[in-house]
């Protein structure tokens, strides 16, 4: 994209940024391995999902249920079908207009890392979410943590959940991500792997307009080659980290919709 358009879009948002009043909340992880494979749930292995409503919503509870419970997965995607109809693609610029005139938008953070820069619940929809890649090495001990920034005086607040699926692990890699130094435990998680629906620029991630709910059964995903002893020798933790992010990711990206 041409660098003038990132600029004209950045100082809308800089400019609310700087108008809005911030609040901080841990988010509750709920780590679940898939069932069988014949149970379609939401999530798969090595994938970790944030789902972001208004608080008070009854959404945050069914996407907790939809990682054991097929019916609850069943409601989840046809709740999001619904609000999908609502939407078309708009373009990038529209969709920033769309965040800054919301009452609230928030970033999603893990340890010292930005996630995404810019979440917000669109007029009309219920929720919104995100996929992430996750090699199943440790998560920072303050974790993931939702940062609202709202106009004051409004009622509106977000509240958020984080779902995390475990992928298997070898022995050999397990000890290698044990191993990796704790100022980089935040790297075990991908940056979002958005859908071609959602727009990504400027360090702003919109979750606007026509997604579709992944909703993977414990097959659905290729399940990465296993990095054999010697390979993980040879590149030390903090390397065999990246490469075990880089190959769940690739598998992700397989199931994931395109637009």
């Amino acid at each position: 994209m041409d660098q003038q358009i990132l600029g004209d879009l950045a100082k809308p948002i800089l400019d609310s940024v700087y108008q809005r009043a911030v609040r901080t909340t841990k988010l509750k992880v709920i780590e679940y391995t898939p069932k069988a494979a014949s149970e379609s749930i939401v999530g798969a292995p090595g994938v970790i999902l944030c789902f972001v409503a208004r608080k008070g919503s009854d959404i945050l509870k069914l996407a907790a249920r939809a990682t054991r419970d097929p019916k609850a997965a069943a409601e989840l995607t046809k709740r999001n079908q619904a609000q999908t109809k609502k939407f078309t693609k708009v373009p990038l610029e529209k969709a920033v207009d769309m965040m800054v005139k919301a009452d609230v938008f928030a970033e999603l953070r893990l340890g010292p890392e930005v996630l995404v820069q810019s979440l917000f619940i669109p007029a009309g929809a219920d929720f919104v979410f995100e996929e992430f890649a996750y090699n199943g090495g440790p998560i920072p001990k303050d974790g993931f943590r939702l940062l609202e920034r709202y106009k004051p005086g409004t009622s509106e607040a977000l509240e958020a959940i984080i779902l995390k699926g475990d992928p298997e692990l070898t022995e050999a890699e397990m000890a290698a991500l044990k191993s990796v130094p704790s100022d980089m435990w935040a790297l075990n998680v991908s940056r979002p792997l958005c859908c071609g629906d959602s727009y990504t620029a400027i360090g702003v991630v919109v979750l606007a307009v026509a997604v579709t709910l992944v909703v993977a059964c414990a097959a659905a995903m290729p399940e990465p080659k296993s990095l054999n002893a010697s390979k993980i020798a040879k590149l030390g933790p903090a390397a065999t980290a990246r490469k075990l992010l880089e190959m769940r990711q690739a598998a992700l990206l397989k199931i994931l919709p395109r637009g």
